[in-house]
């Protein structure tokens, strides 16, 4: 395995990139070890593992992708204006607005030779691999901060309490992609580091609609994508009455 588990080590390697330095240095700016690419033999957590094996062991090598990192903005920090109005119509189906504690995050991706298509370029399949491990971050990366934060509040003695229309994440359950209408706009040059960033578009009933695209070094975009993805179970906003829910 090549991915460090060290999170300040990954952060550094990045940050050898002017432009991605540029963007941890950014306000209210949280990093994280992606979910398929955590330390699985020795978690402590006890939240949702990823059974990744493509990015986890496969593309984990000097010649694959062999660092990630996932970086989003914490909009309760000083500095940080309001999160941005989710994108999609609000008055469509069970939407009615609702949105992420997290609406938006994104992918740090070190990509090697490995991944060349036919052309010398990235593999185009290989990008359509890229954003929806993209969608996947953004989902997975607000189970995690709700799941921190509840638990910080919990330790203080309070509730957490969300905003007016963030959903509830512990609602959805298991969720899957469903479809990926990708558009491919410029070639991605190997090796080279990219940013793939996956926003929520609008939650109607089990569906979730995001918005996704790919960017290069120059701030170019590449690839960009209107993603579906399916949840178990509708997502709600969180029931004022007490209710039993699993550890995330």
């Amino acid at each position: 395995m090549v991915q460090s588990q060290n999170l300040q080590e990954t952060v550094e390697h990045f940050r050898q990139q002017p432009w991605c330095a540029k963007l941890l240095d950014s306000p209210g700016i949280h990093c994280s070890i992606p979910s398929s690419r955590y330390d699985r033999e020795n978690d402590k957590t006890g939240r949702l593992l990823s059974q990744d094996a493509l990015f986890y062991r496969a593309l984990n090598n000097e010649e694959g992708v062999p660092q990630m990192l996932v970086v989003y903005q914490d909009y309760g920090a000083p500095g940080v204006p309001p999160p941005p109005v989710p994108p999609g119509d609000k008055t469509l189906g069970n939407g009615q607005g609702l949105r992420y504690p997290i609406p938006s995050a994104s992918l740090l991706l070190d990509l090697r030779d490995n991944v060349r298509g036919f052309n010398g370029y990235t593999h185009g399949g290989f990008l359509g691999a890229i954003i929806d491990e993209a969608m996947g971050t953004l989902i997975y990366t607000n189970y995690q901060v709700q799941a921190m934060k509840e638990e910080e509040a919990e330790e203080a003695g309070k509730t957490w309490t969300r905003a007016p229309g963030v959903v509830d994440m512990a609602s959805g359950g298991l969720t899957m992609t469903a479809s990926m209408n990708v558009k491919f706009r410029k070639p991605v040059v190997t090796p080279g580091v990219v940013i793939s960033t996956s926003t929520l578009n609008r939650i109607d009933g089990r569906k979730m609609f995001f918005d996704v695209e790919i960017r290069d070094g120059s701030g170019a975009v590449c690839t960009t994508c209107e993603g579906l993805w399916i949840s178990m179970t509708p997502m709600r906003v969180a029931n004022t009455e007490a209710t039993e829910t699993s550890k995330l």
